[in-house]
């Protein structure tokens, strides 16, 4: 009796179920998700705003007892030394660390976060930690996250985040029975993305030997924002700069071998054009740390950067170049 046909992937030649969207090999992108949400657009971004308000709700009440149990020791000291100041964990900066990090491991482990999952909601394609990591780049901070959906928008893309597009994410309809489900291990994927996020965990690890104390600076100058923005201390910013460094150059590299060895030629630009953007933010964070760029200049000319990012891969995508 015949079976079912079995799709192949086109480049690495692996067996697919019919209904795949990506290759779990090695990573390819089949074809995009159908968004399939009863009642259109609208009712797309409602569902993914309440998901979203669900989840900032239990972020938020998992901050707050954080926050009074770390505070506990600091607040211990400081009437023990004289002088009682309430520390804290500080909104929005902390919380938007706690979101980033909840957001993250819940869609790369288990494709969905708890607001998903009652919207009835699943994140495609962030089965690999970097994919997952990117597309959260920015819940750090609420204006972040509207520009991010506003870059969507103007790339044409009127059902993903900017950095849906560049993580080759897509949020759709779960069909399947309400729940979490398994972990999930990844199961294939890119081999440069392990790579790049060895690359990136190695950084950090020389960061941390060289400069011991970084941590507890850095924890320092959260308490001290206390709910406002504050310049970071000169070591976190120093710091920031290899780390930028790193990843620019990474992705540099990453880029010449896609093209080198014509694998996804498509994602190859975007890394170019990713990689462009971080070493230029980079050099822009080294003429503010030198004082040769006022630091009211960094945050519109970082705004430049990302507009300019926007219209290159729109027009790649015009051309038919960029993966998106």
């Amino acid at each position: 009796m015949l079976g079912v046909a079995m799709p192949y992937c086109p480049r690495c030649g692996e067996r697919l179920p019919e209904d795949a969207y990506y290759c779990t090999k090695c990573g390819y992108r089949l074809r995009p998700p159908r968004f399939e949400v009863e009642g259109g657009l609208q009712r797309y971004w409602f569902k993914r705003a309440l998901a979203y308000l669900i989840d900032a709700v239990i972020v938020s009440v998992v901050t707050l007892l954080l926050g009074f149990f770390l505070s506990i020791p600091f607040t211990l000291s400081a009437i023990i030394r004289g002088g009682w100041r309430s520390w804290g964990f500080i909104f929005p900066l902390s919380t938007g660390f706690v979101q980033f990090v909840y957001f993250t491991i819940m869609e790369w482990g288990l494709g969905s976060t708890i607001g998903k999952q009652l919207m009835d909601l699943k994140v495609e394609g962030a089965h690999r930690l970097p994919r997952a990591l990117m597309r959260n780049l920015t819940k750090f901070y609420m204006g972040l996250l509207i520009l991010d959906v506003a870059a969507g928008f103007l790339l044409g893309d009127f059902r993903r985040k900017f950095t849906d597009i560049i993580s080759e994410t897509w949020v759709v309809e779960n069909r399947a029975p309400r729940g979490l489900g398994p972990y999930r291990d990844g199961g294939g994927g890119d081999p440069l993305d392990d790579v790049g996020l060895g690359i990136l965990i190695i950084t950090m690890g020389i960061l941390l030997v060289a400069r011991p104390h970084l941590p507890l600076t850095a924890a320092d100058w959260l308490m001290r924002c206390e709910g406002r923005l504050v310049l970071p201390p000169r070591e976190v910013l120093e710091s920031l700069l290899w780390l930028l460094l790193a990843l620019g150059l990474w992705l540099l590299a990453s880029a010449s071998i896609r093209l080198l060895k014509g694998l996804n030629v498509g994602r190859a630009m975007d890394e170019l054009i990713l990689a462009a953007v971080i070493l230029l933010s980079a050099l822009l964070l080294r003429e503010q740390l030198i004082g040769l760029l006022p630091l009211h200049h960094l945050p519109p000319l970082l705004l430049i950067l990302m507009g300019a990012a926007v219209t290159a891969i729109s027009l790649l995508k015009t051309l038919g170049v960029s993966r998106s």
